[in-house]
């Protein structure tokens, strides 16, 4: 689990932080606007995690944060890949200031993280972790279903 929390990083914070943070130096503002909506969710989503993961809140709603989440991320990402892949095309935007590197290496990134949010979600967090948790939570004494005050 190390593991894949370590590649959800790279993929979906570190390298996206790099690609925003080198637009923004070249001065390419219009090719990191797309990115950015996917890159404030992930961060808002690792906040309500951190707060989520107390004793305050029942075993359903740290659940439900994390797929609602990674829902609401795949609209971004569907957003941020038409933007990527209409760079470089008539009409497209930034396709006069975007070399063809940067244009490839932004599409990488989006199919990436489109990839990985949606196995997240679609192999791991709806087939695995919400019925595992909810059978735990409903299958536990009624002690537990309390929240802590």
């Amino acid at each position: 689990m190390a593991v894949y929390a370590v590649v959800s990083g790279i993929i979906g914070l570190i390298v996206p932080v790099a690609y925003i943070t080198e637009g923004f130096f070249l001065s390419d503002k219009e090719s990191i606007k797309p990115a950015v909506p996917h890159l404030f969710l992930l961060l808002c989503q690792i906040f309500m995690e951190g707060v989520g993961f107390s004793d305050k809140f029942s075993l359903p709603i740290r659940v439900y944060v994390p797929v609602v989440y990674n829902s609401v991320r795949i609209f971004t990402l569907m957003e941020w890949l038409r933007d990527e892949f209409t760079k470089g095309t008539n009409g497209g935007n930034g396709a006069s200031s975007s070399s063809s590197v940067r244009i490839f290496v932004g599409r990488s990134i989006a199919v990436s993280n489109m990839v990985f949010w949606c196995f997240n979600l679609f192999g791991f967090l709806l087939p695995v972790w919400l019925p595992k948790i909810f059978k735990l939570y409903y299958s536990a004494p009624a002690v537990l279903h309390k929240v802590k005050t």
